[in-house]
Order: C-alpha cells, then sequence, then structure tokens
C-alpha cells in the first residue's frame, strides 16, 4: 500500500514518466531500507537474549514462548539469509545453503570489484578524480560509437537476404504488453540492478502496479528509435 502511494505520487510530482517514478521510489525505499535494517537487527539480538532467559524455564507458559521465539529467530536469520545472498548475486548457490558470513565477504568483494579507481587518457596520464574518470569514459564511449561515413550499400547488396517477407512483418510487429511481461519474467529476479537501482524482482513482484507504465515507456522508446 506504501508503495502504491509513493508511485502515484511520484507519477504526479514528477509528470507522469517512469524514470521520475523509479527516481522517487527509489529514494524512498532506500530510507525505508536503511530504517529497516536497523530494525532487524534489533528483532535479531531481542529473539537471541529472550530465548537465553527462557532457556531454564521449563514450565508450559515460557515453554510456549520459547518456541515462539524460536521460530522468529529462524524467519529473521533466513531473510537475513536472502538478503546477503541477493547482495552476492551467488546464483548458484543451491536454496537453503545458509552462510551469512560467506554471502557478506562475497557482496564485499563485489562492490570492491566493481569500483574504478584510475583510467589513463589518451595522453597516457592516468586520472583518479570522480570528474576526471567520467570525463575519460565519456570521451572513450563517444569515439567508439561516433558516426562515420563509411558506405555499406556495395557489400549489402552481396549479402543474400535470409530473413522471409513473413519473418520480417512479425519482427517489426509493435511491441505488445503481453511480449513485455514474458521477457520481464525470463529474467533472473536477483541479477544486477539497472541504472535505476532496481532489480527485475522489483518489476515482476510489482507488475500489475507498474506494468503498464513501464510497457508505455518501452512503446515510446522503441518508437522513436
Amino acid at each position: 500500500m506504501t508503495l502504491l502511494m509513493w508511485w502515484r505520487r511520484a507519477g504526479v510530482e514528477r509528470g507522469g514518466d517512469i524514470i521520475g517514478k523509479t527516481v522517487k521510489c527509489g529514494e524512498k525505499l532506500k530510507r525505508w531500507g536503511r530504517r529497516k535494517r536497523t530494525k532487524f537487527k534489533q528483532e535479531v539480538l531481542e529473539c537471541s537474549e529472550e530465548m537465553e532467559r527462557l532457556r531454564g524455564c521449563h514450565d508450559d507458559s515460557n515453554a510456549g514462548r520459547f518456541q515462539e521465539c524460536q521460530e522468529k529467530h529462524a524467519r529473521l536469520l533466513v531473510q537475513e539469509e536472502a538478503y546477503w545472498r541477493q547482495r552476492a548475486k551467488m546464483h548458484w548457490l543451491k536454496e537453503g545453503d545458509l552462510n551469512t558470513k560467506f554471502f557478506h565477504m562475497s557482496a564485499s568483494s563485489r562492490q570492491r570489484v566493481k569500483k574504478i579507481d584510475k583510467l589513463v587518457n589518451d595522453d597516457n596520464v592516468a586520472v583518479s578524480t570522480q570528474p576526471g574518470l567520467c570525463e575519460v569514459a565519456l570521451y572513450y564511449f563517444n569515439q567508439l560509437f561516433k558516426s562515420n561515413s563509411t558506405v555499406h550499400d556495395p557489400i549489402l547488396s552481396l549479402i543474400a537476404p535470409k530473413i522471409t517477407q513473413e519473418d520480417n512483418e512479425r519482427l517489426v510487429m509493435p511491441i505488445t504488453r503481453e511480449e513485455l511481461k514474458e521477457a520481464l519474467f525470463q529474467m533472473h529476479p536477483d541479477k544486477a540492478p539497472g541504472p535505476d537501482g532496481f532489480n527485475p524482482a522489483f518489476y515482476q513482484y510489482f507488475w500489475e502496479l507498474c506494468g503498464d507504465d513501464i510497457f508505455e515507456a518501452a512503446k515510446e522508446w522503441l518508437d522513436r528509435g
């Protein structure tokens, strides 16, 4: 219900575009996540302390309370494992392989690997500042993808077409909502998030909420070319 409110409110504040909605929701969810993690750690600690206090009590009332705490503690630990497994991106591990320390180390290692500390520009000068890194990266990709004046028509005319007219008609058909949903749900839920910070699991779980917005945005991008 809270996410629905954020999504709709972001649509009004940001003019209804999906980028504005994801940015706004992302900011809200980050703040919520920080509060939730703090509360989560406190709940684990409280359960552990309560279990320790009740461990020596043998009457029916305390035995029932101990079992409740034990079950809650187990649920919290499973949630913690799921969180760190997602952060670590260890998709090859079987469900049930529980080792928070291992997942935590893997996630920390991924964070170190993903960080770019230095780039060398065209003048063979090492750059390490954030603005400098951005400038080197921007120049590199601008050069890589810039258009050129090469004429391919003579070469292309010698290549026999492999796509039938029927295949071509299917390829250029407008995208459908069902087609987009099918492609999205084929993705692994915990794959690395995109520039908006959300992984496929978010859009899969909240498809009924944001599916129409995703479809309209994708259709607009494809139509625009």
